[in-house]
């Protein structure tokens, strides 16, 4: 927050809430000063980002001074988060700053999140004050085809809580993971679904993002326990991750490999190089690391992320692109660098679940509370900046989406996993929950 917009807020606190302006920008100046720091010492980025988010949503609805600086220290660590800018508009609202709140609904909007914005009480709000911002936010909605979504089948087990998809186009299998089941489900021809790795089978814990070798040998399955529900678990689950490779024909257990150094982990996501090497995800950890199934060894290629999850490899860099919770990063595989990669006018590449490389773009699967969308994203020559966007599929009939596989020019993904609808006793809500589905959807029809 700069010095100039300080004293207007500060003309309607009191002398605690000058104590925590204070204090909030003295947190903000240490955040920006260090934005890497992650050690055994101090918060990791995740850590930080999770207590800006808390701390941000904490004071939205109090004194109006300590609201914007909680919100502008959270867009300092997540500056094209949707989240983050409804936060930030909402205390500038409040604050009086309606050119700027404005400003910020225009930027969401532009990015196709109009439905965000109009369902904000300080969006109403400001929309009473100054009456032409409703003409200004239709007119910065881009007006987009959506493509057509299929429904491909139903998982029926309401209790599954399915994450990661894998296709096997050879026999017609469907892979499916259970998060809560600890199991790996197959659809087989003509259209039955049965357990292809049982519950728990060797240890498997909760079952997230999986993939077919390329030798078509082996199914890796990505594993781990978190917070999130799981039968059976344990407090001596959470926080351990490994992955585990499975008989691509039989479901028989080959091998399990956790993940070394302290924890927590969280092995989420993968992608196979063509020389065999695996590269995954560590979302707990915040790391993106390599695995050699030759020597089982594990190796970190990028550190300190914000819950990284998707990533997709670009084989002719060569390179991999790693999504977080606030946007992508780009490791160069020759030289062994991450760099942050910067975004258009128009785009915001947060929360990224799937991540797929096609035709020279990235195709995203961008879910995050009512957001749950696919969109396309267009790389500069270098392929180190994202330069536009454009949503492909959204609303209703993407709800709760997680990630998939792309084939034949289609991307095929889990859509109403129904992942946090709990009951008291953090299982899955069957009252609640209804079954989750396979779609499919063209990526190039528009």
């Amino acid at each position: 927050m700069s010095a100039t917009h300080l004293p207007f807020c500060l003309m309607t606190t009191d002398i605690l809430e000058a104590k925590q302006i204070a204090f909030l920008s003295l947190l903000a100046a240490v955040l920006v000063l260090f934005p890497g720091h992650a050690t055994a010492s101090g918060p990791s980025r995740m850590a930080r980002l999770q207590q800006a988010f808390a701390t941000a949503e904490q004071t939205s609805g109090g004194a109006r001074a300590p609201a914007l600086l909680a919100a502008e220290n959270l867009i300092r660590l997540a500056p094209r988060h949707w989240r983050a800018e409804l936060l930030q508009a909402r205390a500038l609202v409040n604050c009086g700053r309606d050119e700027d709140a404005e400003a910020v609904y225009v930027r969401l909007a532009r990015e196709g999140l109009t439905a965000l914005v109009t369902a904000e009480s300080a969006y109403n709000a400001l929309a009473k004050r100054r009456p032409g911002v409703l003409g200004l936010i239709a007119r910065s909605t881009p007006l987009t085809h959506r493509a057509p979504v299929r429904t491909e089948f139903e998982v029926k087990d309401l209790a599954a809580m399915p994450e990661g998809l894998a296709l096997d186009p050879r026999t017609g299998r469907i892979f499916i993971t259970s998060t809560y089941r600890r199991a790996v489900l197959v659809r087989t021809p003509p259209g039955s679904l049965s357990n292809f790795v049982p519950h728990g089978s060797n240890g498997l814990l909760q079952a997230l993002g999986l993939r077919i070798s390329r030798d078509r040998r082996a199914l890796y399955v990505c594993s781990g326990a978190d917070e999130g529900p799981m039968e059976g678990k344990s407090s001596k689950d959470v926080g351990r991750s490994a992955l585990f490779r499975f008989d691509l024909k039989t479901g028989r257990w080959l091998a399990t490999d956790w993940l070394p150094g302290l924890g927590p982990h969280l092995c989420n996501d993968l992608v196979e190089a063509p020389n065999g090497r695996w590269f995954l995800t560590d979302s707990a950890a915040g790391k993106v690391m390599r695995f050699d199934p030759r020597t089982r060894k594990f190796k970190v290629l990028a550190a300190n992320l914000a819950y990284p999850n998707g990533l997709a490899l670009d084989t002719q860099t060569p390179s991999l692109f790693v999504a977080d919770l606030t946007g992508l990063t780009k490791v160069d595989l020759v030289r062994g660098r991450a760099t942050r990669m910067a975004e258009g006018r128009d785009v915001t590449a947060a929360s990224i679940d799937g991540l797929y490389c096609h035709h020279g773009d990235l195709i995203g699967v961008q879910s995050g509370g009512s957001v749950s969308r696919v969109v396309r994203f267009q790389l500069d020559r270098s392929r180190t900046d994202i330069v536009a966007m454009k949503v492909l599929a959204d609303g209703q009939k993407l709800r709760g989406a997680t990630e998939g596989e792309l084939l034949d020019g289609r991307l095929y993904l889990l859509i109403n996993s129904g992942q946090g609808t709990l009951d008291d006793l953090n299982r899955p809500d069957l009252r609640r929950l209804s079954p989750a589905e396979v779609v499919s959807l063209p990526l190039d029809a528009n």
